[in-house]
């Protein structure tokens, strides 16, 4: 099977949480492909393919890989169709056509299977492209895409709810948040948590702590990430007569 996964950039050193999903998929016999918009060289995990520049400061320049992007195009003259019709299903202008086929050209012009946008906000703009190459489309649910980004544009995953066929999350908190933005309850769900097993690791064993009880959070200073409630938790214990230290690593 060849997936295409769609990233912002290729994944940097400590993203391992991608670098590992790249070399599972190709241990499992899968051909995986990277497409981004910015693009280190460095990296050598599979394929990448990268955007076309847009060359705001050069007119000519934007103007010739435009025609380069319409010669790419019309050599999938099926695919090209199906994604203007689609983007005018759902009102779209000419302009917005010409700026979603600029920037999703490297996509479309390319055969996968299954088109994965590794974060929900990377697939706005970019909905009917997996319909148009006849692709099934998957998308991963993260904190920021879920949580915080629809807060301020609100109904913005209307349309990429009704494209994707599976959803892979990493926690039933946030399965439940898109579930309440819409996402409908019959859509094939994978959940993969990046924690512990709780039950496997806990201990019966009872330890006595030395004295202060050392207390560390490593978490971007977010409110999303319950810093508050964690100080809460902290001022509770501190009231309760435990001596502790609390470090905030953010």
């Amino acid at each position: 099977m060849k997936i295409g996964l769609v990233l912002s950039k290729t994944p940097g050193y400590s993203e391992t949480f991608f670098r590992s999903k790249v070399k599972g998929l190709q241990r499992a016999g899968h051909t995986v492909i990277l497409f981004v918009d910015s693009k280190d060289d460095s990296y050598k995990d599979s394929k990448v393919i990268a955007s076309y520049p847009l060359f705001k400061r050069s007119v000519v320049k934007r103007l010739f890989v435009a025609l380069w992007i319409g010669i790419k195009c019309l050599s999938y003259p099926l695919r090209t169709y199906r994604f203007i019709n689609l983007e005018k299903s759902r009102g779209s202008g000419f302009n917005t056509i010409v700026k979603r086929l600029y920037t999703g050209a490297h996509i479309l012009t390319t055969t996968v299977d299954w088109l994965h946008f590794g974060f929900a906000t990377m697939a706005l703009g970019k909905e009917n492209l997996a319909k148009a190459m006849q692709s099934k489309m998957a998308v991963s649910l993260r904190g920021y895409d879920i949580a915080i980004y629809p807060v301020k544009h609100p109904n913005c995953y209307e349309l990429l709810w009704k494209r994707v066929n599976k959803v892979h999350t990493i926690s039933n908190d946030l399965l439940n948040l898109a579930y309440g933005l819409g996402l409908p309850k019959t859509t094939p769900v994978q959940r993969i948590t990046p924690a512990i097993d709780v039950d496997f690791f806990k201990s019966t064993e009872k330890r006595d702590f030395e004295s202060p009880v050392q207390l560390l959070t490593v978490a971007r200073l977010h409110w999303k990430k319950g810093l508050l409630d964690a100080l809460q938790a902290v001022h509770m214990l501190v009231n309760d007569g435990v001596d502790l230290k609390y470090t905030i690593v953010g």
